[in-house]
């Protein structure tokens, strides 16, 4: 079964043209961390390639992303 697959980038990390290139939705459309400084980004659900420019970040799975964005560095509010 296929699962999407998320990144929590930099948003000044020099390769972020192309991470957009291959990213679900428009840069403007993605979530940022409070402090604007990261970026959380999806990939088709079809999309099993390996991006040298995605190694240096961590792989979430849907419910691990969702832990991540309940986080103080996410929201304003702890939601846990």
């Amino acid at each position: 079964m296929a699962h999407n697959r998320y990144y929590i980038v930099e948003a000044n990390d020099p390769n972020l043209l192309d991470i957009n290139q291959v990213i679900v939705g428009e840069p403007t459309t993605q979530r940022y961390s409070i402090d604007d400084s990261q970026i959380v980004v999806k990939l088709h659900e079809n999309d099993h390639s390996n991006y040298s420019f995605l190694e240096q970040y961590e792989e979430f799975d849907h419910e691990q992303i969702l832990i991540e964005m309940n986080t103080l560095e996410w929201t304003s509010i702890d939601l846990f």
